[in-house]
């Protein structure tokens, strides 16, 4: 418990240090172990939650167009909220936080829905490609009435 304490301390110093006021909408990008301080970060927790509710689309997706707008999807949700987000990671040479582009901000949001996919069960895949048979189904009797 000490040890995380001690953790979140040096996120908040650097954060700081960084001149950076964290929103309830930034996210703390760390392939690094920060204990649960990226984890817990509310931005972390909202990016989370949108990563689960897309993930399914992200799966069924055929092309990389597709994926790619599923990607885009959330990134803009997460600019476009009440207080905007932003991505932010930690320089390797300084220690401090930066803020990075749009293009390394989507490959994270990629990497992210990848991992998510790769979390699905054989079940839950087979679930999700019925449900969307489904959708394609009923839709196409819809269209031919």
């Amino acid at each position: 418990m000490g040890n995380g304490k001690a953790l979140q301390d040096i996120l908040s110093e650097t954060l700081i240090y960084s001149g950076i006021e964290l929103n309830c909408s930034d996210i703390l990008v760390s392939n690094e172990n920060y204990g649960n301080i990226c984890y817990n970060n509310i931005g972390n927790q909202r990016f989370r939650t949108l990563v689960e509710f897309y993930v399914s689309k992200y799966y069924m997706a055929l092309t990389k167009k597709e994926k790619a707008q599923h990607v885009s999807t959330i990134f803009e949700i997460i600019r476009g909220a009440r207080s905007p987000g932003r991505f932010f990671k930690r320089s390797s040479e300084t220690w401090l936080w930066i803020q990075i582009n749009e293009h390394e901000a989507k490959e994270y949001i990629r990497k992210c829905l990848q991992a998510a996919v790769g979390t699905l069960g054989f079940e839950d895949k087979k679930n999700i490609r019925h449900f969307f048979d489904k959708i394609v189904t009923c839709n196409n009797e819809v269209n031919e009435v």
